[in-house]
């Protein structure tokens, strides 16, 4: 029996409860609101867009608990969850620790370590060899899923990071010119195509989009809050729309190129018979 699963399950609570007491108490000198006012940028997300984080923590725990369950009936399907899952307790381990960094401003190290807690969950990802171009059960949906959306996440969250640490070392100029945000943008949206072409991810696609459409929400309701800066935030609000279309594209082709296979898939069987 592999134990990594139950240390996995241990470390996921854990992880989810020190993030609901950074935010609830708040622990550190700042809270993710004070972060936006205070470190703004053209790619900061409106605060409902972090709601996602419920469904990320949700779809992880469905995915440790099955893997309990495989691992107590040692089953062989559990083989791709029992190799990375020395690195999934590592991502567990580094998310508390990102978000502790930040909310006490140390940005530096809170991008260091949100590039190493991409990695994680992008080496899990590739290793468990997502792909949503076949029929999708419940069994794959909790495997498969949690990772699509935390890494599709995690692309957005990973750009306003980056950001927020260079507005905190006075690099106001680059992070509040359109073209920055227009690039940092349009690596995620491209992302999320590449991803729903080449896997059919609409989990990743759907969560990069969410991310984008918080971004064009945040901008749009500062328009009343910085009145000086309203021209600027024109200008970005109508780019950042454009390219939230882009990545809501990815999201529609991949859901109907799964739906029509689904119905090829379905007259190819009923022919047979």
């Amino acid at each position: 029996m592999n134990y990594w699963h139950f240390i996995n399950l241990t470390a996921l609570v854990v992880c989810v409860v020190l993030n609901y007491i950074a935010v609830a108490l708040p622990v550190g000198k700042y809270t993710v609101k004070e972060i936006s006012q205070k470190y703004y940028t053209l790619v900061t997300p409106a605060g409902y867009a972090f709601s996602i984080w419920s469904i990320i923590y949700f779809l992880l725990l469905l995915y440790t608990a099955l893997a309990v369950l495989n691992a107590i009936a040692g089953r062989e399907k559990n083989r791709d969850a029992d190799r990375v899952a020395p690195i999934f307790f590592l991502s567990c381990v580094l998310n508390p620790i990102w978000l502790f960094a930040a909310h006490n401003g140390f940005f530096g190290i809170s991008l260091i370590i949100m590039i190493l807690l991409y990695a994680s969950v992008a080496y899990i990802y590739f290793m468990l060899r997502i792909n949503y171009h076949h029929r999708l059960t419940a069994e794959t949906f909790i495997i498969k899923a949690p990772f699509s959306v935390y890494l599709g996440w995690l692309s957005v969250a990973a750009v306003a990071n980056a950001a927020v640490y260079l507005v905190s070392t006075r690099a106001k100029p680059l992070v509040y010119h359109p073209l920055f945000m227009m690039v940092a943008l349009l690596f995620a949206a491209i992302l999320a195509l590449v991803f729903a072409v080449l896997k059919n991810d609409y989990f990743f696609a759907a969560a990069v989009a969410w991310g984008l459409l918080g971004i064009y929400v945040n901008q749009v309701g500062m328009q009343l809050i910085m009145p000086e800066r309203k021209k600027l935030l024109v200008v970005a609000s109508q780019v950042s729309l454009k390219i939230f279309l882009v990545a809501a594209a990815a999201v529609i082709f991949s859901v109907l190129r799964g739906i029509y296979r689904q119905l090829k898939n379905g007259e190819s069987s009923a022919n047979r018979h």
